[in-house]
């Protein structure tokens, strides 16, 4: 149990990580970027064929350059640790996203890439 804890924070601290990049690349805060713990949290994983894929929504705060906001997040990470930013907002406001990759960080705005999972 106490190893499923563990990839679970791991997994929230790069989604995390991505959102810091996001938010940074698109002008919505600057370096260095912190991320408060998430206030609200949601994680499901699933198992298809072999193939793990993790959902995680976060709800939590973020600072960068006096900067302040709130972040709302729905991520999927796959094997392998890409991560997708399904849909992404900062202070209520789209922020960019989408796409996999790995990243060093994460932050949040409001994106649907229209990805489509054939199972």
């Amino acid at each position: 149990a106490s190893s499923m804890l563990t990839e679970t924070a791991n997994d929230i601290g790069l989604v995390q990580d991505r959102v810091a990049d996001e938010l940074e690349n698109r002008g919505f805060l600057r370096g260095p970027i912190s991320s408060d713990a998430p206030m609200q949290q949601s994680y499901a994983s699933s198992n298809i064929n072999g193939r793990v894929t993790k959902n995680i929504s976060l709800v939590y705060r973020v600072e960068g350059n006096s900067i302040t906001g709130i972040v709302k997040v729905q991520a999927q990470v796959r094997d392998g640790g890409a991560i997708d930013i399904v849909d992404l907002q900062f202070n209520d406001r789209p922020a960019g996203g989408g796409g996999g990759g790995g990243s060093r960080r994460s932050s949040g705005n409001s994106y649907r890439d229209g990805t489509v999972i054939d199972v």
